[in-house]
């Protein structure tokens, strides 16, 4: 049994989740995979802990383990006196493989003393391979779906799509000539909106949020450009059909109606923004990961944007390489939690030197990247933007606007028509008359 367990690999596990604990996120390990007990206690108090969202640190640690009885003050030592690592994946996989050879060493133990008892053998068949496929699903932390799973989940698609009222089965955007073109967005399905700055990708971004949140869907918003209180301010101006300008002055048009809105965004169960600075690939879907466990409404992410993920390349081949992965990751985050995820995307100048300024995919930057693993590439565009600069004239408050679809893996690709309120930060399906007329868009059911 010497071979089936690794002391000092699981000290050095436990010590890096305490000395950093966003290594904890995501973690597929089970305290049944650690061979030493006091390690199993220790493990089962970070999940307690996390569970209900307290420090995984020495203190909390200590308090859950004396509330269960199970503290053991040489055991902690040792874990603290080990050397901690920033990737504990190798690891994970060395405690995983050895639970594995351990769990077979008890099914042959098993196997035996049914052989004994002189059980059917088509029973102790069935026994093998059940025992068998649940250590491997553990070790590979998924299961295997077969071809009838993938046809009987297509067939409750082809269902819903006949009983939807207005045949859009994916999760809407609230601007209704893009959700009639995409048909919604699905789980798993990268969608890329892009644009120049000033163009309204982070718009975009909370004109989806509020949208969602008002009828029912929970969303996830990773700001890391904005801080979070702007983006709050975003979505107030957005909902409350406020001046944005005027909230930055302190100023409110509709005193009543702008509070019960902020009240509103204050006990909020949909929405979940973080605002995070220059994070990793790995923090930001650790931190994603871990609302999503806990909780389950959530299912838009908003990333905000793309070109402020931090980078360990420096040369641009490398960093086209880096993009493709982190967007994988993000992708394999999606696809494991049942997410639609969203990236916000800052275009290069390109365009902006052409007469015609609508962008391509060329303008993309790494484009190769995006281009091959987003199933949509969506840019907002508005031609008045470009217009004032001409003219040394204002733009229009409701600006004509379309989202230009330049990729759709699993649609039609093309140009949607809307408006851009540039006070209200927000793009709708209207224009109203009136300075604050605005009555699209948000109302519950109003697609």
């Amino acid at each position: 049994m010497d071979n089936f367990h690794n002391i000092n690999i699981e000290r050095t596990v436990l010590a890096s989740i305490l000395f950093n604990p966003v290594l904890f996120e995501d973690n597929p390990l089970n305290p049944s995979d650690f061979y030493l007990p006091a390690h199993k206690y220790i493990y089962e108090a970070m999940q307690a802990l996390d569970t209900r969202e307290e420090p995984i640190s020495e203190d909390f640690l200590h308090n859950e383990l004396m509330r269960s009885g199970k503290w053991n003050e040489q055991a902690m030592l040792d874990i603290m006196s080990t050397n901690w690592t920033p990737d504990i994946t190798s690891y994970i996989r060395d405690i995983q493989k050895k639970a594995s050879y351990r769990y077979f060493y008890k099914l042959a133990d098993e196997i035996k003393k049914q052989t004994k008892q002189s059980i059917d053998i088509h029973e102790i068949a069935d026994f093998i391979s059940n025992q068998t496929d649940e250590i491997i699903d553990g070790s590979i932390g998924t299961q295997i779906e077969n071809i009838r799973d993938f046809t009987v989940r297509f067939e409750q698609e082809v269902k819903n799509a006949l009983n939807a009222v207005d045949g859009i089965t994916g999760y809407k955007t609230g601007i209704t000539t893009l959700d009639n073109r995409t048909g919604g967005f699905e789980i798993g399905e990268l969608v890329v909106i892009a644009g120049r700055p000033g163009m309204g990708k982070t718009a975009a971004g909370t004109t989806i949020a509020n949208y969602c949140d008002l009828n029912g869907v929970g969303v996830l918003f990773d700001s890391l450009e904005m801080g979070g209180s702007k983006i709050v301010r975003r979505l107030v101006a957005n909902r409350a059909n406020e001046n944005l300008q005027d909230l930055k002055r302190g100023v409110f048009i509709n005193h009543v109606n702008t509070n019960k809105i902020i009240d509103e965004f204050k006990n909020s169960k949909n929405l979940v923004l973080h605002s995070l600075y220059y994070p990793t690939i790995e923090q930001l879907c650790a931190k994603a990961g871990k609302v999503f466990r806990h909780n389950k409404h959530v299912k838009v992410w908003i990333i905000d944007h793309l070109k402020h993920i931090k980078k360990k390349s420096n040369g641009s081949y490398e960093i086209s390489n880096e993009i493709a992965e982190q967007l994988k990751s993000i992708i394999k985050t999606a696809k494991e939690y049942g997410i639609v995820p969203i990236v916000l995307h800052q275009l290069n100048r390109a365009n902006e030197a052409r007469n015609n300024k609508r962008p391509s995919l060329s303008d993309l930057g790494q484009s190769s990247a995006i281009e091959e693993l987003a199933s949509w590439v969506i840019f907002p565009y508005r031609a008045s933007y470009y217009e004032r600069l001409d003219t040394n004239m204002p733009e229009p408050k409701y600006a004509p606007a379309e989202m230009i679809i330049a990729k759709a893996r699993d649609g039609e690709a093309g140009m949607c028509e809307c408006y851009f309120c540039g006070m209200h930060s927000c793009f709708q399906n209207d224009n109203p008359t009136g300075d604050y007329a605005y009555q699209g868009g948000y109302s519950k059911g109003f697609i």
